[in-house]
């Protein structure tokens, strides 16, 4: 049973193709292209999907942070939906707002891409805490750190 979770995470992801994108400003950015099937019938991304990849991106920042050995779980969260989440793709970016040796307040913006240029579609606010026994997969961490070197800190 303890791996249930691990892979039904790891499952959505595939799911909604969503993958850690290296950014300029070195911020974790989630960059999942537009699946009919997992839209409105108005053409757009679903606003369950884009919480969910905006909560995914925070997550990568959350890792970045916290020591190995310790997980992150979203303890708040809140998200505001700008404008209709329209595009080929979209682009979440976490980063920290205020770092805490356990909790710690995350922002990510997201983003809908398509021919005439990016609109921002949503912006989501969280405060995520770090367990210690609470094992992340290691590979996610590595990439998050990778990603985000320099970005965010600890206090």
């Amino acid at each position: 049973m303890a791996g249930v979770g691990r892979d039904r995470g790891r499952h959505h992801r595939r799911l909604s193709r969503l993958r850690l994108a290296p950014t300029p400003a070195r911020l974790p950015s989630i960059d999942p292209p537009f699946r009919p099937e997992l839209s409105r019938q108005h053409g757009c991304f679903q606003a369950g999907e884009t919480a969910t990849s905006a909560d995914t991106a925070a997550r990568y920042a959350a890792l970045s942070l916290h020591p190995g050995g310790t997980g992150v779980l979203t303890t708040e969260f809140k998200v505001n939906l700008l404008n209709p989440a329209k595009g080929e793709q979209r682009v979440e970016r976490g980063r920290v707002i205020e770092p805490g040796r356990t909790l710690t307040v995350y922002r990510a913006d997201v983003y809908g891409i398509g021919d005439g240029g990016g609109t921002h579609v949503a912006t989501a606010v969280m405060s995520m805490i770090c367990l210690g026994g609470l094992q992340d997969r290691e590979e996610n961490r590595s990439a998050a750190t990778a990603t985000c070197r320099g970005a965010v800190s600890p206090r």
